[in-house]
């Protein structure tokens, strides 16, 4: 075994150490050999233990061949997540630039204060021609026109001009599915920077609706569940707003929709709205709506309804305490508007409800428009 490792070393030695000195030289400087070293032995095993460190290096090192695993698998693992996130990133890449490939525009984001819905500003100035129902008016069925409604994003601009704030309640809805159906629609003017917002504040039944607004010609943006709600910011010094609702379902629940604006002189005004007379429920014989001057001044409320004529009744209430109470009542007898223009004094910090109610029989559906303007 000795002769057999003493042979394999001298290869060993020559791969390992070029140049190495020759075995004549190492008996020159390496002094006799040890008196136990056989006779006629060059002294290799000798040299191979002593003088020949570099063998014993290149035994195996456990604690170094882990190092190198790990450190390899470091760096295969690193090539890999190079790579992954190389994918992912062409992934998003085209996916943002599908729908533009397609022709659809990018929009800022808007506010939607309830867990139902969220709102989208739709700032590209594009504008689509709204859906219209057999009976005429816009219609809220489903459009690829239309925005979803997103949460709104950013700073809202400081208004200039107070909020002027109104709530029509108990209003019945059409369904989207009935073909003679119409969605109400409401129009108004903001005055100046500041948000725009309509919300479902009640519904009965827990029904859903969809509701939406749109800023002067731009899309609509729309909102559909039990209480939705839908608003914009408005930038310019006079906007064009409009807003439509209607049953996303076969019902007509009965609602209440608060509306909310930056105004000087709060104006607001209804059209495809349902005037019918007895025996319908009141929530379609009567148009009311609640609100709060922002300082003393005139009610002033203007309605007509087609296609004949009726008996109406008009109240203003107080309704500041727990209860209603009368401020004034006008009757109109077979008419098919109020003419002139109903008009009363208000007070600043009182809260009222005006009502227009049809005293007549029920004839025909007719189609009812009405602006009302207060302080």
């Amino acid at each position: 075994m000795a002769s057999a490792l003493a042979d394999a070393a001298a290869p060993i030695e020559a791969a390992d150490r070029p140049g190495a000195p020759s075995d004549s030289t190492d008996a020159q400087d390496g002094g006799a050999v040890p008196p136990s070293t056989p006779a006629g032995r060059p002294g290799r095993l000798w040299r191979l233990s002593v003088r020949r460190p570099a063998i014993a290096l290149r035994r195996p090192n456990p604690r170094g061949w882990i190092r190198t695993q790990l450190s390899a698998g470091r760096r295969r693992w690193a090539r890999r997540a190079v790579t992954l996130g190389l994918a992912v990133a062409l992934i998003l890449v085209s996916s943002s630039a599908a729908p533009l490939l397609n022709g659809s525009s990018s929009s800022g984001s808007t506010p939607g204060a309830s867990g139902n819905s969220t709102a989208t500003v739709d700032r590209s100035g594009e504008s689509a021609s709204p859906v219209t129902s057999p009976g005429g008016a816009p219609s809220l069925s489903a459009s690829n026109a239309d925005l979803t409604a997103e949460p709104i994003s950013g700073t809202i601009p400081t208004q200039t001009s107070p909020t002027a704030t109104i709530t029509f309640n108990g209003l019945m809805l059409d369904s989207a599915a009935d073909s003679a159906g119409s969605a109400r629609t409401f129009s108004f003017v903001s005055d100046g920077p500041g948000l725009v917002s309509a919300q479902i504040v009640a519904t009965s039944p827990v029904d859903s609706t969809m509701l939406c607004i749109a800023l002067d010609a731009a899309r609509r943006v729309c909102s559909t569940g039990a209480t939705p709600d839908v608003a914009q910011i408005a930038t310019a010094a006079h906007s064009h707003w409009t807003v439509t609702l209607i049953s996303a379902g076969a019902s007509q629940p009965t609602v209440d929709l608060a509306m909310s604006w930056p105004a000087d002189h709060p104006s607001v005004s209804l059209d495809h709205g349902r005037f019918q007379g007895a025996p319908n429920p009141d929530s379609l014989r009567t148009l009311a709506a609640t609100f709060k001057p922002r300082g003393a001044g005139k009610l002033m409320v203007a309605a007509a309804w087609s296609p004949a004529g009726t008996d109406a009744t008009i109240t203003l209430t107080d309704a500041s305490g727990a209860g209603l109470v009368i401020v004034d009542t006008a009757t109109y007898s077979g008419q098919s508007s109020i003419t002139p223009a109903y008009s009363h004094a208000v007070a600043a910090g009182r809260t009222y409800r005006i009502a227009l109610f049809n005293d007549g029989p029920d004839t025909v559906r007719m189609n009812l428009t009405a602006t009302i303007e207060f302080p």
